[in-house]
């Protein structure tokens, strides 16, 4: 999959560190998502046959989610529900069904027939945003080779280009955690998401991407112009427009040093329009989506019946929380490297039991942190990734989970993904004596160990002897 990656012995300038790093993600993002891409067979990523029809009503300019009112219902081909059935894939935590490539390449020949259609149900609820790159993707291969299958791979490869895109800006970016932020968005869950159809690597990209951004304000060495703060205002307005839950990163930049800014009403401008940008967006799409009378998420879950049990117990939603997380911290971890498939193609343990510890060990082994780093913006790191884990476990307690149920089911790590690199700056970093060929090296080695351990499973998963 993936050969050795020659690092110089010494990189010797951020500049270099940048392009260094930049390189080593694309190489590994691209051979790593690429190989996912091809070895996972369609569908086979979590709700990948619900991205595939939202996608593709967003291509042809349906840009609101199919729900009740007259005005949000939506059809989708009959050969999309056909497709689904063929590819009978087993559910989640069950042995995974087995493929003969031939089986694959069969179904390059049934056509789309976009003119027989059933209804549409439901297809989440998330902003168009999430779906942009593989949207775009369907929109140019229906026009050269409308099938099903062949719209999952192309829509597949226009959400990896964009992922890593994206990611390679980020990396080359940000003047803090340039190689932890590199190897989290080299994770295999990571990755494999991004050689998916899912909304998960559009929200990532954007929130490592306002990330970089966050610590080029706050702790970067060159004067910030009005393209810095431009960059940093459209960042947010993306973390707005993609998956719900992720708000809590535009306050970030409330952690840098005031004398970054020209002025008290630039940093006032700048602060105060993160947060509506992040904000405001999204709740305009929440009451759109509300006034479509959008179909339930679960048959069990009552949001607003759920919202008024928690506001009227929070000592008991306390309790449930804890719950939830004292019971669901191995689950989260193993989720948040790589559980595949549908979530029945476990990577082997002492994968997922390491990997974070790289993660950490690449935030220890940074370059030492300006001085304006310091504890208490630690400490406000922290409690940000804390907040926003418990938002993520409130909307799933909200959407998913019936009123006072006393855990919160719904949840797996890869949604704490776009918070984590918060907790990646929070770590001090003691890497002074260290060359950046060395932090090249490990983090390369990590990336190369997850990817090409999990490209095995997969294909053992899915290919394996019958």
């Amino acid at each position: 999959m993936m050969g050795s990656l020659s690092v110089p012995e010494s990189i010797d300038s951020p500049h270099r560190e940048a392009r260094a790093a930049g390189m080593l993600f694309l190489a590994f993002a691209l051979a790593g998502g690429l190989s996912f891409l091809v070895v996972t067979p369609p569908l086979g990523s979590p709700d990948e046959e619900v991205h595939l029809a939202r996608a593709l009503l967003i291509s042809e300019g349906q840009w609101w989610a199919p729900a009740e009112a007259p005005w949000a219902r939506a059809e989708i081909p009959r050969s999309l529900v056909r497709f689904l059935h063929v590819m009978r894939h087993a559910p989640p935590n069950a042995p995974p069904r087995t493929f003969e490539a031939s089986e694959l390449r069969s179904l390059v020949a049934d056509r789309l027939d976009p003119e027989i259609t059933v209804p549409a149900r439901y297809l989440g609820y998330y902003p168009p945003l999430a779906y942009l790159p593989q949207a775009a993707a369907l929109w140019l291969s229906r026009r050269v080779a409308p099938s099903p299958i062949v719209l999952v791979y192309a829509g597949r490869l226009g959400n990896l280009l964009a992922y890593t895109a994206m990611g390679w800006l980020a990396i080359a970016l940000t003047p803090l955690r340039r190689w932890s932020l590199c190897l989290l968005l080299l994770t295999p869950m990571s990755v494999a998401q991004a050689a998916s159809l899912s909304a998960d690597a559009p929200t990532l990209s954007i929130a490592a991407l306002f990330f970089s951004l966050t610590c080029r304000i706050g702790f970067g060495t060159k004067p910030l112009g009005r393209n810095s703060h431009v960059g940093l205002l459209l960042a947010a307005g993306g973390l707005g427009l993609v998956k719900p839950g992720y708000w809590i990163l535009s306050c970030a930049p409330l952690l840098t040093p005031p004398a970054r800014f020209p002025d008290p009403a630039a940093r006032r401008f700048v602060l105060a329009g993160c947060l509506l940008a992040a904000v405001l967006p999204s709740a305009l799409w929440m009451a759109i989506v509300a006034a479509s009378q959008p179909f339930s998420a679960s048959p069990v879950a009552d949001a607003p019946a759920q919202l008024s049990y928690v506001i009227a117990h929070p000592l008991d939603f306390a309790g449930i929380l804890l719950r939830t997380i004292a019971s669901g911290i191995p689950m989260y971890v193993e989720t948040f490297v790589g559980r595949l498939g549908h979530l029945n193609i476990p990577l082997p343990t002492w994968l997922w039991i390491a990997f974070p510890g790289a993660l950490i060990a690449s935030a220890l082994a940074d370059r030492p942190d300006p001085p304006e780093l310091d504890a208490w913006r630690r400490s406000a790191l922290v409690a940000l990734f804390a907040l926003g884990a418990v938002g993520i476990l409130l909307l799933a307690h909200l959407g998913w989970n019936a009123v006072g149920a006393r855990r919160i089911q719904g949840v797996q790590g890869r949604y704490f993904t776009p918070l984590a690199p918060l907790l990646l700056l929070a770590f001090p970093a003691r890497g002074g004596r260290l060359s950046d060929a060395v932090r090249a090296r490990l983090v390369g080695t990590a990336a190369f160990v997850g990817l090409a351990t999990s490209l095995s499973a997969l294909w053992q998963g899915f290919f394996g002897s019958r």
